[in-house]
């Protein structure tokens, strides 16, 4: 009888092991929950994305949704390169451009009229406007004789 009893304590005390090694991954996998959706949530945010969101995916589906929404691409980078304090619209042809660049992409003509070394390499017909290559000796357009 002493010895079912000693057995009995032995199963007891297994358990109370394993209760305790249960609760401990129990916690354990709350923290890392928590820290992969404080995660995704930062990096959802930096890169311009619904941090809410994102938030809720960890939530839901962790380390997938971390691993996701870091493989994304920045839209914060994109939307604030088109948008810039740089852009600039040529006077001459209407056409937007984003940067600092100082020539125009679409006529080839320098930012505010300012001389550059691409304007260097083309010339202007005085009869239609339209750029042309140093070496061209006519308008491309008109074809115009080059002034000089």
């Amino acid at each position: 009888m002493e010895n079912l009893l000693y057995s009995n304590s032995s199963v007891f005390e297994t358990l109370l092991k394993f209760e305790s090694f249960a609760v401990f991954i129990f916690i354990a996998s709350i923290v890392i929950d928590i820290m992969i959706i404080i995660a995704s949530v930062k990096i959802a945010n930096n890169k311009g994305r619904n941090s809410v969101a994102w938030g809720w995916a960890a939530f839901f589906f962790g380390l997938i949704a971390l691993i996701i929404v870091a493989c994304l691409p920045d839209i914060s980078y994109v939307s604030t390169q088109k948008h810039s304090s740089y852009s600039w619209t040529c006077p001459f042809c209407g056409k937007l451009n984003y940067g600092q660049h100082s020539i125009c992409n679409g006529c080839g003509r320098a930012r505010g009229g300012v001389s550059s070394q691409k304007k260097e390499t083309i010339w202007y017909c005085p009869k239609c406007g339209t750029s042309n290559s140093c070496n061209a000796i006519n308008c491309k357009n008109c074809y115009e004789k080059k002034p000089y």
